[in-house]
């Protein structure tokens, strides 16, 4: 079976999977994290306060992409664009 998504439906959906993911601010840095068991996470996004870079693990890059089928250019301005509105930053450059 096929479904038509419109684009602004996917952003949501995007935008939902993306505001699931725990985020905490330490010291100069927002950290987006994942549990990886019960004592141990893994960083799946890092933002300096310093200089404004956003990094983006990039198993989590791909996974994106993947899911949502969209390549990984387009995936990291979505998260990068998601990550501003959300935190209210600006990203001066993103890396993965």
């Amino acid at each position: 079976m096929k479904y038509i998504i419109s684009e602004s439906r996917l952003h949501e959906f995007m935008s939902s999977y993306l505001d699931n993911y725990q985020a905490s601010k330490h010291l100069g840095f927002i950290l987006i994290s994942q549990p990886i068991d019960e004592d141990n996470w893994t960083d799946l996004m890092e933002y300096d306060y310093s200089d404004g870079r956003l990094w983006i693990n990039k198993d989590f890059l791909k996974n994106f992409s993947d899911i949502f089928a969209l390549g990984s250019e387009y995936a990291k301005n979505f998260i990068t664009n998601w990550f501003e509105n959300k935190f209210a930053v600006k990203a001066s450059f993103t890396e993965s």
